[in-house]
């Protein structure tokens, strides 16, 4: 018998003092980092999206990985 796992997290980090940071121009870069940390820890977003000062993701999260050291990674 195999078994199965649906770990799935909201996630929201929070640029420090809220400043406005974001745009439509570094979202696309910034999104495929954050897939390409996922992925690297056998993860997966499953959506992503952000505003001027923060940003929501919706995590698939492998059971080996720490909830904590993903974040960690996210938040570099």
């Amino acid at each position: 018998m195999g078994s199965f796992h649906q770990l799935y997290f909201h996630i929201v980090i929070v640029v420090h003092k809220r400043e406005k940071v974001f745009t439509i121009k570094n979202e696309k870069i910034l999104f495929e980092h954050f897939k390409e940390i996922a992925e690297k820890k056998n993860s997966e977003i499953e959506i992503i999206n952000a505003a001027e000062n923060h940003v929501h993701i919706l995590l698939n999260l492998h059971p080996s990985v720490s909830l904590a050291e993903i974040i960690k990674d996210l938040k570099a």
